[in-house]
């Protein structure tokens, strides 16, 4: 196929890759405990976490 190139995976890629896998990593196995434990509303402790910087 022309216009598609194929070459190294640079250090760059493997940034972006490894923050994806620990992102829905996290996603999966952090989430559903927190809804199951404080109902519907689990959602938003992640969110006032995230938007106030501290984890």
């Amino acid at each position: 196929m022309k216009g598609i190139s194929v070459g190294q995976i640079s250090i760059l890629h493997i940034i972006f890759l490894s923050m994806t896998v620990i992102g829905l990593k996290n996603h999966v196995t952090i989430l559903p405990p927190i809804l199951q434990v404080v109902g519907r509303d689990g959602w938003i402790k992640g969110q006032f976490k995230t938007s106030s910087g501290k984890l």
